[in-house]
C-alpha cells in the first residue's frame, strides 16, 4: 500500500471522526477553489486572445461554482454562518504568456483531481461524496490537458506547490520552536538561575 494511499484512507478516516477535522477540510478547499478563481480572473486582460479568453471565463466559473460546493457543505455541517477569511494572495505565475498559464492551471486541476477522486473513492460522508462526484466530473474534462502540458511547466507548477507548502511547514515550526523557548525554556532556565543564585 502506497504512502499517498495511507494518507487519503487516514483523512477519509479523520473526516468521518473529527467534526473539527471535517469542518478544516472544507474550508481548506473552498478558499483553493476560490483562489483559483481569483488567479484566473487576475490574469485574464484586454490582450488575452478572444478564444482562450473565453475558456478561462469558463473555467473561473467553474472554480467559483466549486468553492461554493465546500462552501454549501461547510455551512451545513457547522450549521452557522459562513464567514469569510480574507486570506493573503500571491500570484503564482507573473509572465505574460498566456497560453503558458492556461497549461499551468491545467497542471493544478490535475494534482487537485486525483485528490479528490482519492477522497471520494474512501470517505462515507455523503453530503462531500456528492459534491466531490460534481466536481470530479467537471475535472475529469481537463485531465488530458494536464497529460500533455510540458515537462517545464509541470516543474513550474510543482515547486511552486511545495515552495507554498515548505513555506507552511516552516512557519508552523518556528511557531513551535517559539511556543517552547517563551512558555518552556525561558521559564526553566530562569528557575534554574535563581536557585544557583540562592544557592550561593
Amino acid at each position: 500500500m502506497s504512502l499517498l494511499k495511507i494518507k487519503y484512507i487516514l483523512s477519509s478516516y479523520l473526516i468521518e471522526n473529527s467534526h473539527s477535522f471535517l469542518l478544516s477540510f472544507l474550508k481548506r478547499f473552498h478558499y483553493i477553489e476560490d483562489d483559483s478563481h481569483w488567479q484566473i480572473m487576475t490574469a485574464i486582460n484586454l490582450d488575452t486572445p478572444l478564444e482562450l479568453k473565453k475558456k478561462l471565463f469558463l473555467q473561473a466559473y467553474e472554480e467559483r461554482e466549486h468553492a461554493t460546493i465546500f462552501k454549501t457543505i461547510l455551512t451545513k455541517s457547522s450549521q452557522t454562518p459562513f464567514l469569510y477569511e480574507s486570506s493573503s494572495r500571491s500570484i503564482y505565475y507573473k509572465g505574460n504568456d498566456p497560453y503558458r498559464f492556461s497549461r499551468l492551471c491545467q497542471i493544478g486541476e490535475g494534482d487537485a483531481l486525483t485528490k479528490f477522486i482519492n477522497i471520494y473513492k474512501f470517505t462515507k460522508n455523503l453530503d462531500l461524496k456528492k459534491g466531490l462526484h460534481q466536481i470530479i466530473k467537471d475535472e475529469v474534462e481537463h485531465s488530458k490537458d494536464h497529460e500533455n502540458s510540458l515537462f517545464r511547466d509541470k516543474l513550474y507548477w510543482f515547486r511552486y506547490k511545495y515552495a507554498t507548502l515548505g513555506n507552511k511547514v516552516a512557519s508552523q515550526i518556528s511557531f513551535v520552536l517559539l511556543t517552547f523557548v517563551y512558555f518552556l525554556l525561558l521559564p526553566y532556565t530562569s528557575i534554574l538561575y535563581f536557585l544557583n543564585k540562592a544557592k550561593k
